[in-house]
């Protein structure tokens, strides 16, 4: 390894540089390498990275990341519409936009990941992917300020440039969501049944 990076800083005209599998593996690397301020010695002694979060859909690259040094750092993850497969890779906790809403539905999908019923675990995942789809026929923002003014809480109109869902998007979206039994699967007696 050490004759591989030594060759691609040649060929970089850089100190040096880091052969991995994948761009997952190179960013915990350059983070570790940021953190430790390009010390290597200091870099195995990087405590954790508590709070990092990997958001791509490169399933096989965020394991990469879980494993790196034996499973040192706890990275969690970051795309809603991938939880159930970033649990099977080793996922302990998430981190994703739509948990502003609907986090008892996802723990929904944890906990029985963790009880090790999978089908009731992707039962939950598949309906939260469905509520994702109807999402994102909105702008992302607008659309999740929307569903927050729809479940009580109105954070007022978007700032600029982004623009608030129109009212007619408002009641489509509301109509698509209620197809979904969405409004009722989160009252608060029904959150936690199974």
């Amino acid at each position: 390894m050490d004759a591989i990076g030594k060759r691609f800083g040649e060929l970089t005209q850089a100190e040096w540089g880091v052969v991995t599998s994948g761009c997952a593996a190179g960013l915990a690397h350059a983070t570790a390498a940021c953190v430790a301020g390009g010390n290597p010695d200091l870099h195995v002694r990087i405590p954790n990275l508590a709070g990092i979060k990997y958001t791509a859909p490169t399933i096989h690259e965020y394991q990469s990341c879980l494993e790196y040094e034996n499973g040192r750092y706890d990275i969690l993850y970051g795309l809603d519409e991938l939880l159930l497969p970033a649990l099977a890779a080793g996922a302990r906790g998430a981190i994703g936009s739509t948990y502003t809403f609907a986090a008892p539905l996802y723990i929904k999908t944890m906990e029985a990941f963790n009880n090790g019923d999978i089908e009731l675990a992707r039962s939950h995942h598949s309906y939260m992917v469905e509520v994702i789809r109807f999402l994102l026929k909105y702008p992302p923002i607008p659309g999740q300020k929307a569903i927050m003014k729809m479940l009580g809480w109105d954070f007022g109109p978007c700032r600029l440039p982004l623009t608030t869902l129109t009212a007619a998007q408002y009641d489509k979206f509301h109509k698509e969501l209620s197809t979904l039994s969405f409004f009722e699967k989160l009252k608060p007696g029904k959150i936690m049944a199974r």
